[in-house]
């Protein structure tokens, strides 16, 4: 018995063919990151200051018997595979005496949980500069810096967001609320100009990342609990730079300008681009222009001032909100 061999077989349509690498990415479609919209924020739980340990000197121990912590911390702002920095100044009463040369312990909190990443001894200034030993994936996470002696602390937001997004800084004290407070019923009141809460989250819903800076002007309670302050006036989250924080504030004292300056370095640094400026002086302009920013992309709140190198707006700021809130969504 004998078998005919079979018929050929007819190839119908295209014939496939081997594709690089480049090209099979290229026909991958995705939808482009858009800035800060959809960042996971990590840890799921607040951190829990735990384990007493010793003090270094009584002196230190007394400070911390006599008057009220009075810590803060900068947040970061990086981009994913950019090295991190955790920088915290630790200090009591209001005059925030520095708690020199005494242990504090540095956590990492992510969305597996709140783990210790390193202790240091707190310099001359009460500061604490340390390295981040790993990468972090694009998030919104968060650091905590303890107090080994009373297990005070405070907690600052490390925000790593895809390489395009943009930002929007806000310098706030003038801008989103009176430089000066008033009083009512016995408290100390800054209500915000009208229209600025809602212009902060007309940025945030478009992806930008809103950006605080608080000088030291700001007062003791706000810089030591800046989060919280921002929160109750109701402002769009954010991340937060402070005035007097850092190892360079070791040395001496930063002038505002100069700290203004370095939270604009600081963003560069990162790799993003600042698209818009807000503020409510003369020396803001200044900063601005400097940083590269056009008259176009920068607004001041004055009472009286006119100048051509930025947009002036006098009372309020629920005009141009509304103008945010129609600008095109950022997916590029």
């Amino acid at each position: 018995m004998s078998c005919a061999a079979p018929a050929p077989i007819e190839r119908q349509g295209p014939i496939f063919r081997p594709v690089s690498y480049d090209e099979a990415m290229n026909a991958i479609e995705e939808e482009p990151p858009r800035g800060t919209i959809g960042l996971q924020h990590c840890p799921g739980d607040p951190f829990e200051s735990t384990h007493f340990g010793p003090w270094n000197n009584g002196k230190a121990q007394e400070l911390a018997h006599t008057r009220s912590p009075q810590h803060s911390a900068n947040d970061v702002i990086t981009t994913v595979g950019s090295p991190i920095r955790l920088q915290a100044r630790v200090g009591y009463g209001e005059e925030r005496v520095s708690l020199e040369h005494e242990w504090v312990r540095i956590f990492l909190g992510k969305c597996s949980g709140w783990r210790q990443v390193g202790h240091q001894r707190t310099g001359e200034s009460g500061e604490v500069n340390l390295p981040l030993g790993e990468r972090l994936v694009v998030g919104v996470y968060e650091a905590a810096f303890q107090v080994v002696g009373d297990l005070s602390y405070t907690t600052a937001k490390i925000w790593v967001v895809p390489a395009n997004t943009p930002v929007v800084v806000f310098n706030v004290m003038g801008t989103l609320v009176p430089a000066h407070a008033t009083a009512s019923q016995g408290d100390v009141v800054r209500a915000p100009f009208p229209g600025a809460v809602e212009l902060t989250h007309a940025y945030a819903e478009h992806g930008y990342l809103v950006t605080y800076l608080l000088e030291e002007s700001s007062g003791v309670d706000v810089l030591a609990n800046a989060r919280q302050w921002l929160d109750q006036q109701g402002f769009s989250d954010g991340a937060i730079i402070l005035e007097g924080q850092g190892a360079a504030l070791a040395v001496e004292q930063s002038h505002p300008i100069d700290f203004r300056a370095d939270g604009l370095q600081s963003i560069r640094e990162a790799g993003l681009w600042v698209e818009a400026a807000y503020g409510s002086a003369i020396t803001d302009i200044e900063v601005y222009r400097q940083a590269g920013l056009g008259p176009e992309r920068i607004w001041v709140m004055a009472a009286a001032e006119n100048t051509r190198h930025a947009n002036v707006v006098r009372d309020s700021w629920e005009s141009h909100a509304q103008d945010v809130v129609l600008l095109p969504l950022r997916v590029e």
